[in-house]
């Protein structure tokens, strides 16, 4: 959508390659890429960011509300149907 944003073709998380299925949601604050695996699991990549016009100042604050967000989902790992955090 925004032709600036990079990220992997394919990864390899616990040994098991993924390779990237689809764009979930892009806009100015974040991409969500899908990636998934010859077994048929997914994964998602979420790259967070201001991306717009001086949102390269705004990039601490975006890493802030990242962690934030990283915190939330490990609190909440117990409870069934919360993703798990990747590695």
């Amino acid at each position: 959508m925004f032709g600036f944003r990079t990220y992997p073709d394919q990864t390899t998380i616990d040994g098991e390659l993924y390779r990237y299925e689809k764009i979930l949601k892009e806009d100015f604050f974040s991409v969500n890429v899908l990636y998934k695996a010859d077994s048929g699991k997914r994964y998602v990549l979420k790259l967070s960011d201001f991306r717009f016009i001086f949102g390269i100042f705004l990039r601490p604050l975006a890493m802030l509300v990242s962690r934030h967000e990283y915190r939330i989902y490990s609190m909440v790992a117990d409870i069934p149907g919360v993703p798990r955090l990747g590695p």
